[in-house]
């Protein structure tokens, strides 16, 4: 068994925030990118966290989340990274809690909690005149079915962190040398 040593944990999660931000880029291009690249930034937390510890994992979702905001245009995609990327990290934490609907309560408080901060800090500071005019020609039942989507991509995430941790654990073995 060999330990990584601190550089070797920090070029590792240099690189992965590199790949982070290239989902940011990227995601630009596309329309779904918007949720697509949060959502796979995100779990590039998981082998950060397995391979160079929860520190680290917690400083790369500060560090990419920062240039994020920076240096995208898409400061919707960043937002969500902002305040749900960290999701990964703090599974770990609501896995704990013993009743499953008051664990799921939990998740989804968290998730409406973070869109609604969301969508308030770019109504209020960053888009206003934009955001405003792209929900006042919505209705309220495509606002809700977009909401529910949202959901849904929400729970649907949910369930494929475990997988994605399974696959991590059984691949990244032979990528890194082993632990």
């Amino acid at each position: 068994m060999r330990r990584k040593s601190a550089a070797g944990r920090i070029a590792l999660a240099g690189v992965l925030g590199a790949l982070a931000l290239t989902f940011f880029f990227l995601g630009e291009l596309l329309v779904v990118g918007t949720v697509a690249a949060p959502l796979l930034a995100s779990l590039l937390l998981i082998p950060a966290r397995r391979e160079c510890g929860a520190r680290h994992a917690w400083l790369l979702w500060g560090a990419v989340s920062l240039l994020a905001l920076l240096l995208t245009a898409d400061k919707e995609a960043a937002g969500l990274f902002l305040l749900l990327g960290c999701y990964p990290l703090l599974r770990p934490a609501f896995q704990r809690i013993g009743s499953r609907p008051l664990r799921a309560l939990a998740k989804l408080l968290l998730f409406y909690a973070a869109l609604a901060l969301l969508y308030a800090v770019l109504l209020r500071l960053l888009a206003p005149a934009l955001l405003a005019a792209e929900f006042a020609g919505a209705s309220h039942g495509g606002l809700i079915l977009l909401l529910l989507l949202a959901t849904a991509v929400g729970v649907l995430f949910d369930l494929l962190i475990p997988r994605f941790e399974l696959l991590c654990e059984r691949r990244l073995p032979r990528i890194t040398g082993g632990r």
